[in-house]
């Protein structure tokens, strides 16, 4: 071995998260695009995926289980699995949950299936993604009869694994789909019913500091809102309560916190609202009407401007009448009892604003793909603050998710991250699609998309930026695995910032989860690693020698498992193959310095370098040319190069005919 190495790209590493759990970033930088922090973070009312630490324990602070989970946790514990069955409202995913999470579980994670994975062929039960006391739930409260057939048929073998690796995994399901459940399972189904709305209300308020008076409990109003409550919307009553509390003046009372916020969840009656609605149709008052309740609070003058714009749009007449001769604008407004306010903002109830909203909706199908390119545009508009526009989208997203159609926010999305794309509108198509990919029925059509974008290349800067935004914040939080997956495709496929900026985020990502790094390294070598230049660039960027020899939540470093070493030497074998060595130099010196420094790992590190050459290759004395450059620079490396060359000597099937330190002379 004394051939001269091949001098053969920068070192590409990048920042890596050493906090656990997902990691949110005020701003992020693209080029000279910024995308609002406050896009990407939505309300916890909103987050209904959300498995993030923080999320997990406020939730158990508040919870009230249900009948029925002490038989579930039993069952949990003999049998490793439970179907969980209940009504909405009920709270089922949420006592799924508090079954799941222990914060000071052993090293298994608690992580969540989606069963409209677009990676997962057939069942998402995969044996190959359960480890060591892995905690999973998998909810099919929103699959047709033939998906959760299908998903269950897979139960047999998954469940075998995962008893044989101590994990559990609990599946949540609707009271109507227990007759799906195959007869071998049946004894492991267990039905809940929601906790009185009443008690899960006074839980919450008390943990927050209020403990009102027993008699301000039994308004006939309150009392009326509770009885047909799910858990959900007492959680939204409660949030109401407490921002009543946090904005209302200091000698307001838990009856006037109540009241309010009764005003703003429990809207006017229907009829009113629809007689009021249909008295205006037929002219241009209608479009006023719809623009004002996606709009409370803006400026009157810019609400008239979108009103007549949105007429435009849907190709309505224009009014012929001279401006004096229409009428004016306070008495068209005070019709449907809005009001001209400070500033000249228009103030309409809650209650009105949000029974218009669903009264468009649910009459005019054809308004929610015509109104796109309105919504575009007006949302856009100067004239709005930031908190109007993230309002207004988060208003548009919640009626076409309500009403089943996802495509409008698909297009919108589409629209804002074009290549002309500002600030604003990348910002807001961040924020439509946190909150497509969090909702419960239909974000796996947003996950889908965003797999679809992430595997084309050349996205528009904004795109780009906007998905690995969404990636490693709402999609991490919930399915981890997917944003590993989406975030390797958008550093494959993009050039630039974007694939800078999407890989520095997947090891943020994979930075304290040992499971996802595993999946992450497994995509880039494994057998259906695509053997490209840019995924050996992906691996020295990802084979940070700390990371592997760091010990693991009381688990052995990542490095002592016999497959990570064969995917590790594999990475290093594409490497020194497809890439010169300037890639790959400065993480060579890397791991040598690590050997150097943890003598525990040394022979793992040193074995996985020796594993990727061939012995009968030229791979090998280039490596050892490389090995013994670095050695020769201090003399406390000895002690490296001798394990190396010992290394060296078994991979040639020879005994030592020399020693290390007559090797490096």
């Amino acid at each position: 071995m004394n051939g001269q190495p091949h001098t053969r790209v920068t070192d590409p590493s990048g920042n890596v998260h050493t906090g656990s759990g997902p990691q949110y970033n005020n701003s992020h930088y693209y080029y000279d695009l910024r995308i609002d922090g406050s896009a990407l973070s939505v309300s916890t009312k909103k987050a209904t995926q959300t498995l993030a630490p923080d999320d997990l324990s406020r939730l158990r602070r508040h919870f009230v289980p249900p009948s029925g989970l002490g038989n579930a946790r039993a069952k949990l514990s003999e049998r490793g699995t439970v179907l969980l069955c209940g009504a909405p409202g009920s709270g089922r995913r949420s006592a799924a949950l508090m079954l799941l999470w222990d914060p000071h579980r052993g090293p298994g994670r608690l992580h969540q299936l989606d069963e409209q994975d677009a990676e997962a062929n057939g069942s998402v039960l995969d044996t190959g993604q359960i480890e060591a006391e892995d905690r999973m739930l998998l909810d099919l409260t929103s699959t047709d009869d033939d998906r959760v057939r299908q998903q269950l048929s897979a139960l047999p073998h998954f469940r075998a694994v995962l008893r044989e690796r101590g994990a559990s995994l609990v599946i949540v399901m609707d009271f109507r789909q227990r007759q799906l459940v195959p007869a071998e399972f049946a004894s492991f189904v267990v039905e809940v019913e929601g906790p009185e709305p009443l008690r899960v209300l006074k839980r919450t308020l008390l943990y927050e500091g209020v403990e009102p008076d027993a008699r301000e409990w039994e308004a006939p109003r309150l009392t009326a809102f509770l009885s047909s409550a799910g858990t959900g919307t007492v959680a939204e009553l409660a949030a109401a309560i407490l921002h009543e509390r946090q904005h209302g003046r200091p000698a307001d009372t838990f009856a006037l916190w109540r009241d309010r916020a009764l005003a703003k969840l429990a809207p006017l009656e229907r009829k009113e609202v629809v007689a009021r609605i249909e008295r205006l149709l037929g002219g241009t008052d209608a479009a006023l009407v719809l623009t004002t309740a996606l709009l409370p609070g803006a400026r009157a003058d810019f609400l008239e401007s979108a009103a007549e714009d949105m007429l435009a749009v849907l190709r309505h007449p224009a009014d012929d009448q001279p401006v004096l001769g229409r009428t004016a604008l306070t008495a068209r407004l005070n019709a449907f009892d809005a009001r001209l306010g400070e500033g000249n903002r228009v103030e309409l109830s809650d209650g009105f604003a949000a029974a218009a909203r669903d009264y468009f909706w649910d009459n005019y199908p054809a308004l929610r793909h015509q109104l796109v390119p309105w919504a575009e545009r007006t949302v856009s508009a100067p004239a709005l603050t930031k908190e109007e526009r993230y309002a207004f989208v988060d208003r548009y997203v919640e009626q076409c998710l309500r009403v089943g159609t996802p495509e409008p926010v698909q297009d919108l999305v589409d629209r804002w991250t074009q290549p002309d794309s500002t600030q604003a509108k990348a910002s807001m198509a961040a924020r439509a699609l946190t909150l497509g990919v969090l909702d419960r029925r239909h974000g796996s059509c947003f996950r889908r998309q965003i797999y679809d974008w992430a595997r084309k290349p050349g996205l528009p800067p904004a795109r780009a930026h906007v998905l690995v935004g969404v990636c490693r914040g709402a999609l991490a939080a919930s399915y981890p695995d997917q944003a590993v997956t989406r975030l390797l495709h958008l550093a494959r496929r993009q050039r630039g910032a974007a694939a800078g900026e999407a890989r520095d985020k997947l090891l943020e990502l994979t930075g304290e989860d040992a499971r996802l790094y595993r999946r992450a390294l497994s995509a880039l070598v494994g057998d259906a690693g695509a053997q490209q230049p840019v995924d050996s660039r992906l691996f020295i960027a990802l084979a940070a020698p700390e990371r592997l020899t760091a010990p693991q939540d009381g688990a052995p470093a990542l490095i002592r498992g016999r497959r990570v070493r064969e995917q590790l030497s594999e990475g290093w074998r594409r490497a020194f193959t497809q890439l010169p060595t300037e890639a790959w130099r400065r993480r060579l010196a890397d791991w040598l310095d690590e050997a150097a420094r943890n003598p525990a790992e040394r022979e793992a590190l040193l074995h996985v370098l020796v594993g990727s050459c061939d012995p009968q290759g030229s791979a090998l004395t280039d490596l050892y040319g490389a090995v013994r450059k670095w050695a020769s620079a201090a003399a406390d490396r000895s002690c490296v190069f001798d394990a190396f060359w010992e290394a060296c000597a078994a991979a040639l099937g020879l005994e030592p005919s020399v020693t290390g330190r007559e090797a490096r002379a």
